[in-house]
């Protein structure tokens, strides 16, 4: 009698007895092996009351019925265990587990994909919500420091949004202008002046029009900067400011001790008489006499 080569099936030879028990050992292995669906696969010693059909893995170290067959399937059929050692590929679904399994050639192992379920992420249990700091390699929205050649869509030819510009946005921009072949109509080195820029002016001496403008330098300055409007009106007291500090040029009610330049002696113009030029005034009189 010999065997299929991957489930291992029992044939029928021509000339056997009692085909039937045979074909029956055949017919439990394919009802047992075939979507196979375990029970677990941690137990090392038989459950008390197993269903008719229930399989099991048995676990290192079996003990009892299932000594000696360990990482075997264990199956509980016509009211005895019947055991069949997996073969490279045997694909098992643990009920325990709620995941399928593999037979590797030496271990059974979870199948990569499976739909076990997740018992943590990012090293948390619970409600978790993941950070940019919670997965390897990737960027933050805000100011991400990209590495390596980063890529991204290119944006149509003219775009002046916020949109990324790739190289090929770049090139595409520049494309198709040429050789520059002359500068202010003239080729050759040229060195470009003044006249050559439409509405420049020169440094030295500019006339210029419209409403120029310039910084406003801080009041109290007095080196080669423009003086603009804002700097004038600081610096110097408007009309209400001057009305508390200086004398009006008509009736000026003068206080305290106002001072004045002395006229020469002899003057008799309208110039003011100062305290000097009518004591020399009155000396040279008194002498005349």
């Amino acid at each position: 009698m010999s065997n299929t080569p991957n489930l291992k099936l029992p044939y029928l030879d021509q000339n056997q007895n009692q085909k039937t028990v045979t074909h029956n050992a055949a017919l439990r292995m394919l009802d047992a092996l075939v979507q196979l669906q375990i029970q677990s696969s941690a137990l090392a010693a038989p459950p008390a009351s197993p269903g008719d059909g229930q399989c099991w893995i048995v676990a290192s170290g079996g003990s009892g019925a299932w000594q000696g067959k360990d990482l075997n399937v264990a199956a509980w059929q016509d009211g005895a265990w019947m055991f069949y050692a997996p073969t490279t590929g045997t694909l098992a679904y643990n009920d325990a587990t709620a995941s399928p399994i593999v037979w590797t050639g030496s271990a059974w192992a979870p199948l990569a994909g499976g739909s076990g379920a997740v018992t943590s992420v990012a090293g948390r249990t619970g409600a978790v919500t993941l950070g940019v700091a919670d997965i390897g390699g990737a960027a933050p929205l805000a100011s991400p420091a990209l590495t390596g050649t980063p890529s991204a869509p290119t944006a149509t030819a003219g775009d002046s949004t916020t949109k990324l510009a790739t190289t090929a946005f770049v090139a595409a921009a520049t494309a198709g202008g040429g050789a520059v072949t002359s500068v202010a109509g003239r080729t050759g080195a040229v060195t470009l002046g003044v006249a050559d820029v439409a509405g420049a002016a020169p440094l030295a001496s500019p006339a210029l029009t419209g409403t120029p403008s310039a910084p406003t330098a801080v009041a109290g300055d007095s080196t080669t900067k423009l003086a603009t409007t804002g700097f004038v009106a600081a610096s110097f007291l408007t009309t209400a400011a001057a009305g508390s500090t200086y004398a009006p040029l008509a009736s000026p009610v003068l206080t305290g001790t106002p001072q004045a330049p002395t006229p020469a002696a002899g003057d008799s113009s309208g110039k003011i008489a100062t305290t000097g030029f009518v004591t020399a005034s009155f000396v040279t009189y008194a002498y005349s006499y």
